[in-house]
């Protein structure tokens, strides 16, 4: 993903919804400022991978999204319903 922001005058920058909502940044969340020869990087200062892998299982310890909630509820009613029948 590429994005471009611009500072203003105080030297400030916005960062996109979609990146605050993907990292779950919030106001007075905090970013760890890392810089290379060629590269300025920001990270989470809380972040965790949020995806892990726990006795041979994949765990996902992020917060999903609405989208991801009723994907889920999708599948539980479509495999209810195969299982149970009618329209449960």
């Amino acid at each position: 993903m590429k994005e471009t922001v611009i500072l203003d005058q105080a030297g400030r920058m916005v960062l996109p919804q979609r990146v605050r909502k993907q990292f779950g940044l919030r106001t007075g969340s905090a970013l760890d400022l890392r810089i290379t020869a060629d590269a300025i990087i920001l990270y989470p200062v809380d972040a965790k991978p949020s995806l892990t892998q726990e006795g041979g299982l994949y765990v996902h310890e992020g917060r999903p999204d609405d989208s991801l909630l009723a994907v889920v509820e999708s599948v539980r009613s479509e495999r209810s319903r195969s299982v149970w029948g009618g329209s449960r």
